[in-house]
Formats: C-alpha cells, sequence, structure tokens
C-alpha cells in the first residue's frame, strides 16, 4: 500500500513511500538495524560512511535487497554527497519495482542533479506514467507529484535552458501534461511558473550585481593601475640612484686607490734601492765572514810567532773593515725604515678606502636586488590586473552558480524523507 507523510517544512511537503510488495521489513531486528543504519550514516564524516556502510553490509546479509534498507543507505549516500552509490542503490530498486514511487521521484531528481536531463525526463515520464496510482492512495500526493514535475521542467525551461535541453524537454512536457487532470496541471504549473519567477528573479539581481560589480571593478582596476604605475616610476628612480651610488662608490674607490698607489711608488722604489744598497754590503760582509773564519783556521794551527802576529794583524783588519759594514748596514736600515711607516699608513688607507666603498657598494647591490624583487611583483600584479580586466569577481559567480543549481529551486528533503522512513519502520 502507498504511504504519505505530510510534514510541515515552510510549506507542507508531503513525502511519498513507493508500495512495494514486501517493502516492510518483516524482521523487528531488521527494522531497528535500518533505523540504526539511518543513524549511524547521517553526520558527514568518514567515519560515518564506514559505519553505514558496514551496517549495511550486515544487514543486506541477511535480507538481501530489501526496499527499505536499499532506500535508507541510497538516503545516507545523498547525504553523504556519495551521488553515485546512491544512483546504484536507486537503480536496484526501480529494477525490482518499476512503481517505486519514492525512488523515481530521488533517481529523477538526482538525474537532474548529474545534468542528465535526457535521462531525467524519462524517470519523470515514468513518474507521471504514477500519478494515478498515487491518486488512488492519497489525493495530496498526486498534487505533490505534479508540483515536482512542475519544478522539475520550470527548472529545465529556466536555469538549465539550452537549446539541447529545449529539444528534449517540448515533447516529454506535452507528454506529462496531457496524462495530468486539471487540478494536478494547475499544480505543475503553478510550480513551474514559481521556478521561473524565482529564476528571473535572481537573474535581475544578478544582472544588477554583475553590471555594479563591473563597474566597481574598473574603479578599482584603473585605481590599483596608477598606484601600480606611480610606485613603479618610484622603484625606477630609487634604481637609479642606486645605481649612481654604486659607481659613485666604485669611482671613489678606483679614485682612492690610485692616489694611494701613486703615493706609494717613490717609496717602493726608494726602498728598492736601499734593498740593493743593503744586499751587496751583506754580501761583503759575508765574504769578510769566509775569510775571517779562513784566517782563524790558520792562526789556530799556526806555531811561528811572526806568522802568528801577522795574522792577528790581518783577523783585526778584516773585523774592523767588518765593523764598518754592519754600521753601513745600520745607517741602511734608519733610512728604509720611515719609509715602511709611510707604507703602512698608506696600506692603512687602502684598507679603509676598499672597507668603505665596498661596504657603500654593497648597499647600493643590496637595494637594486630589492627593488628588482619589487618591480617583479608589481609586474606580477599588473598582469594578474590584466587576466582579471572584465571577469566577475569571486562572489558574483557564486552567485550565478547558485542561481543555476537544482538545489536552489528543488532541494531533496533528505531530513524530511529520513523522519518518514523512521517512522514507517515504527508500524507493524
Amino acid at each position: 500500500m502507498l504511504r504519505v507523510a505530510c510534514l510541515l517544512a515552510g510549506p507542507a511537503v508531503c513525502l511519498l513511500v513507493a508500495p512495494l510488495a514486501g517493502a516492510e521489513p518483516a524482521d523487528a531486528a531488521l527494522r531497528k538495524g535500518i533505523a540504526q543504519l539511518l543513524e549511524q550514516g547521517w553526520p558527514l564524516s568518514a567515519q560515518a560512511r564506514a559505519e553505514a556502510k558496514t551496517q549495511f553490509e550486515q544487514l543486506n546479509t541477511s535480507a538481501p535487497d530489501d526496499p527499505s534498507l536499499c532506500y535508507a543507505y541510497a538516503l545516507v549516500q545523498l547525504r553523504q554527497q556519495q551521488h553515485k552509490q546512491a544512483a546504484e542503490l536507486l537503480d536496484g530498486i526501480l529494477k525490482a519495482d518499476k512503481e517505486h514511487l519514492a525512488a523515481w521521484r530521488a533517481r529523477a531528481w538526482l538525474l537532474m542533479l548529474q545534468r542528465r536531463p535526457d535521462a531525467a525526463l524519462v524517470a519523470m515520464d515514468q513518474l507521471s506514467r504514477l500519478l494515478p496510482q498515487a491518486a488512488a492512495q492519497d489525493p495530496p500526493s498526486e498534487l505533490e507529484l505534479a508540483r515536482f514535475l512542475g519544478r522539475m521542467f520550470g527548472f529545465l525551461e529556466g536555469p538549465a535552458r539550452s537549446d539541447q535541453v529545449d529539444s528534449l524537454r517540448a515533447p516529454h512536457e506535452r507528454t506529462v501534461l496531457d496524462r495530468l487532470d486539471p487540478p494536478q496541471r494547475d499544480a505543475f504549473q503553478q510550480a513551474r511558473q514559481e521556478v521561473r519567477d524565482k529564476f528571473q528573479q535572481l537573474a535581475a539581481g544578478n544582472q544588477q550585481d554583475r553590471a555594479q560589480a563591473q563597474q566597481q571593478w574598473a574603479e578599482h582596476a584603473e585605481r590599483v593601475g596608477k598606484q601600480l604605475e606611480q610606485e613603479r616610476q618610484q622603484l625606477n628612480a630609487q634604481s637609479e640612484a642606486a645605481r649612481q651610488r654604486r659607481d659613485d662608490a666604485q669611482s671613489q674607490l678606483q679614485s682612492a686607490l690610485g692616489e694611494i698607489a701613486t703615493a706609494d711608488q717613490p717609496l717602493v722604489a726608494s726602498l728598492a734601492t736601499i734593498e740593493r744598497q743593503a744586499s751587496a754590503v751583506k754580501r761583503e760582509v759575508v765574504l769578510l765572514e769566509d775569510e775571517i773564519v779562513l784566517l782563524s783556521n790558520r792562526l789556530a794551527r799556526a806555531r811561528d810567532p811572526h806568522e802568528i802576529a801577522h795574522l792577528r794583524l790581518e783577523i783585526e783588519r778584516l773585523e774592523i773593515i767588518q765593523s764598518r759594514y754592519w754600521g753601513d748596514l745600520s745607517l741602511l736600515e734608519r733610512d728604509a725604515s720611515p719609509l715602511l711607516a709611510q707604507r703602512a699608513v698608506l696600506e692603512r688607507r687602502a684598507a679603509d678606502a676598499q672597507a668603505r666603498f665596498q661596504q657603500q657598494i654593497r648597499d647600493a647591490e643590496q637595494l637594486l636586488a630589492q627593488l628588482v624583487q619589487r618591480a617583479r611583483r608589481i609586474d606580477m600584479d599588473q598582469r594578474q590586473l590584466a587576466r582579471r580586466d572584465g571577469s566577475l569577481p569571486p562572489g558574483i559567480r557564486g552567485r550565478e552558480t547558485q542561481m543555476t543549481a537544482l538545489t536552489t529551486y528543488e532541494p531533496f528533503p533528505l531530513e524530511a524523507e529520513k523522519q518518514r522512513l523512521l517512522e514507517s519502520l515504527e508500524r507493524p
């Protein structure tokens, strides 16, 4: 028997239960299990999906393909946005019973949600064939079905309209209307017109929002474009100033090092002269030292007093000459000392210049690198601005998506269907 549960959800919504042979579980444990399946699978989580799957598989083992069980699990899959699995369950129910009103309605809705108007029209056609059965059981049910069909055809005529859809819709709509009696046709036309009106209202509002958003975006783009261009000009000026500071520092460093090198040249020349003189003196000192050593060895072996006296006099003479050379070396070292001191001062000046100007060069190059990065960001912002020129802001695009969504005009009554099914399971 066909049963109808009328619930208040804004306007009265009458929900259908298909007249399936054996549709109600004969086993009390199965009834309880189906109720648990609905409760376990209703929270939106992976854990709930897993628990519902386990519960369904266990129940389906003891009651294979039970219509109420399969329909309950289909509701769970719809709740979890698992549309493919829900469609497979609904197809299984309809394969077993082609007069299952609730399954036909859910299948037609799901096909329309999946943008398959050709298959949805076939399901709606079959649903319209079953209207006499609904009318025989409970008059409000037939009117609710007629309103559902009207909203679905209104959706195809408005939000989902296209030339291809129109060619599919028109013959099916004529066929469905021919099956409706006057009250049903009135309900159909009224529901269809409600969808049309709502769509036109949303379209008009969206058009106004679109024009306003485009105007705002054009103003924003112009303002931001000017700001980016001003920032680019500032960057160019800063980059030019940084390059100039770097070049000036490099020039000053070369000039300072050049002056130091110029001042160092005569010092180097003088020190080279002293070094040559000192080298010559050192050679003489070494020669004298070798001769003194030779004479000292002869003195150590000599036995003749006259020879001993002569060697001693010769050694003393050489030592006197050697001491004079040592004095000359001291004089040369004294002459070199102020020159070395002056060179040390020049080296410190060169090091100071290197440190000072190299730091200025590094600072300028670091600033230039930062300015290059900022210039690249400006380039990217300008490209993004150009790409979005004339496009719609995300908020407008989102409203346009909502305007063409089936759920805007015909949301599936999941909560009401769940409650209706739970109540049906409590009946003997």
